[in-house]
């Protein structure tokens, strides 16, 4: 949203108060300083009372929106705050949360299933060895987290 357009044009237009000289149903006058405007003629009064509100809600509404964009920009981490879109940034930021939070389930799953006592650790030259049933033995992360994986799919099979 073009916020700096609308506010320049909220400031750019006469200070109310603006009222409606509604005739009719159909007909309606939009009056406001520094005289009665009997030429802005409406033949929708509603399209004269929006008018007339909006110079008091337009720059309302700037406000909450500058806010909103304030808020949003303040909860999202350093490396997101110099995206165009804050709506962007903070689902950007939501979507590396949620791959955490998957990361960390497994992990948990994993720790769960060692702590269980269905695979144990020992430890050798400086080295995590995990041996399992089939008697795999791991020499790092990727290794370890894949025979334990294994051994839960096994399990939940």
């Amino acid at each position: 949203m073009d916020t700096d357009n609308l506010k320049a044009l909220a400031l750019a237009a006469t200070q109310g108060n603006w009222t409606v000289d509604k005739r009719s149903a159909d007909c309606a006058y939009l009056n406001g300083p520094p005289r009665s405007y009997d030429e802005c003629y409406f033949e929708n009064a509603a399209d004269a009372e929006f008018i007339a509100a909006c110079r008091e809600m337009v720059p309302e509404l700037i406000a909450e929106v500058e806010e909103s964009d304030r808020l949003l920009r303040a909860s999202v981490p350093d490396r997101w705050k110099g995206c165009t879109s804050p709506v962007g940034a903070v689902q950007s930021y939501i979507a590396e949360l949620e791959a955490e939070v998957e990361r960390l389930r497994a992990d948990a799953e994993r720790y769960a299933f060692i702590r269980s006592g269905r695979i144990y650790i020992e430890p050798a030259d400086g080295e995590i060895y995990v041996a399992t049933d089939s008697g795999t033995y791991c020499k790092n992360d990727e290794e370890f987290d894949g025979e334990i994986d294994a051994a839960i799919e096994k399990e939940k099979a």
